[in-house]
């Protein structure tokens, strides 16, 4: 059956026993620990792919890591990208390894057509929708995974500009053994300041666009709540971000219908008949 809804637990990266290494930064590799996706680690070159590659020691065996993260991931329509796990260092026997694929998600058909009409050789998202969106990448592996290491590896050597990541992270999952409530809504927040002036001229300065996404649980079970969701609840209170991934298994849509954010709503877990509980969540995103 296709899963409905994963949501992060633990980032293992933010753990102090982790450690990076490699590539060569021009903008430091630890700045993809910081919840802020515009402090960028930027690479010195494209040109170098041993400059644009990172590794991970995780400090020890992590059992369920269910996804892996990127935010504002600049990189080129032409850029490729491997992420890897593995219980070893030099990365053999990896646990989940995505090979090389398009840096940027895709939602149409290689060598096809858009939704709009136009060709497109590699079959990416738009330009203007992806930067909207805030440059996000997610790989979710099929079931979660055992690992210690991580190498990210960026293949982009046409670009004119040197590779930026934004955040970057290793997490362990929650899924919902019921279904979320029906209607979620995805509100979009243009935070561009607009004033308005006589006559019905409008000055207008650009800011970025978020999004809000309102969704909940209407039935879950007491000893799930006890076990699973209040702990996630305390963990990440409206300080601590995480990522939300609807309908992971929907691969040329994930960009649009997940979100790398902050709980924006004080969390509630209601009661509404015996032995089982209910709690909407709201996540504002970073960008």
């Amino acid at each position: 059956m296709a899963r409905k809804i994963l949501i992060s637990r633990r980032d293992f990266l933010q753990d102090p026993a982790a450690v990076l290494s490699g590539g060569f930064w021009s903008l430091p590799i630890t700045n993809i620990l910081d919840s802020k996706p515009q402090l960028v680690a930027k690479a010195v070159s494209n040109l170098d792919l041993a400059s644009t590659q990172f590794n991970v020691d995780l400090g020890f065996q992590r059992n369920y890591v269910g996804l892996f993260f990127f935010a504002n991931l600049k990189t080129t329509t032409l850029g490729l990208i491997r992420v890897r796990a593995s219980l070893n260092s030099n990365m053999s026997s990896p646990t989940y390894d995505t090979g090389f694929v398009s840096s940027w998600p895709q939602d149409s058909t290689p060598g096809g057509f858009t939704p709009w009409g136009e060709f497109t050789l590699n079959g990416v998202y738009d330009i203007e929708e992806y930067t909207r969106l805030g440059m996000p990448r997610f790989f979710i592996p099929a079931v979660p995974v055992q690992c210690r290491y991580l190498r990210v590896e960026v293949n982009d050597t046409t670009a004119t500009s040197p590779l930026e990541i934004g955040c970057f992270g290793a997490c362990e999952v929650w899924e919902s053994p019921e279904d979320f409530a029906p209607a979620p809504q995805i509100t979009f927040l243009d935070e561009s300041e607009i004033t308005k002036v006589p006559y019905g001229s409008k000055f207008i300065e650009f800011r970025g666009m978020r999004r809000r996404f309102n969704f909940g649980f209407p039935v879950i079970t007491k000893n799930e709540m006890l076990s699973k969701t209040l702990g996630l609840a305390l963990l990440k209170g409206k300080t601590q971000p995480l990522v939300v991934v609807s309908f992971p298994d929907e691969t040329s849509n994930l960009e649009k219908t997940s979100v790398y954010g902050l709980v924006s709503q004080d969390g509630v877990i209601s009661n509404p008949f015996f032995g089982h509980y209910a709690q909407p969540i709201q996540i504002d995103q970073l960008i």
